[in-house]
């Protein structure tokens, strides 16, 4: 079955309904392209599926906004959709020229060559990005994330090697 890392990234997720008529409200993940086509599909994932919705209109609001979709059209189809995230294909993202979000589902390594885990996510708490970070033991952790960071990126075999500071 087709994974939602596998082919599509995360670029939103649906905070709650907005009003009567099925307007959500969502949160912007840092990965969203600055210059988003709203004339293109984005998809939820239903049972493994992804399916493809359409703007009706957004309202950019800082790192939220205010969507509706077509199709959505009630308080009860929108409360639907809370708390699920909003995908692109990954295609799409690499040709906005994203640098970062192609980062999701590469290993972690530290400077010193040692695992820390699987890239799950991207986080901006504040202008500073954090990697969410699946750890071999199956908890999260999150590590800070700038390119001055960077030890070293193997795009074939999904590695990134990170200058991780003292003490996380």
């Amino acid at each position: 079955m087709l994974s939602a890392n596998d082919h599509f990234l995360p670029i939103a997720q649906v905070i709650k309904s907005y009003g009567t008529e099925g307007e959500v409200m969502i949160s912007i993940f840092p990965q969203m392209p600055e210059d988003l086509d709203i004339n293109e599909p984005v998809f939820f994932f239903f049972e493994g599926l992804p399916v493809p919705f359409f703007f009706e209109s957004i309202d950019f609001r800082g790192n939220r906004a205010r969507v509706k979709f077509e199709g959505i059209d009630s308080l009860s189809a929108a409360d639907e959709l809370a708390k699920m995230k909003i995908y692109l294909p990954k295609d799409r993202m690499e040709e906005d020229g994203e640098e970062s979000i192609f980062l999701i589902g590469y290993t972690l390594y530290d400077g010193e060559e040692q695992l820390r885990g699987t890239i799950r996510d991207l986080h901006n708490f504040g202008g500073n990005l954090c990697l969410a970070v699946e750890t071999p033991e199956g908890e999260e952790a999150l590590y800070p994330f700038h390119e001055d960071l960077i030890c070293g990126l193997d795009e074939e075999n999904k590695v990134l090697v990170l200058s991780i500071p003292e003490g996380l």
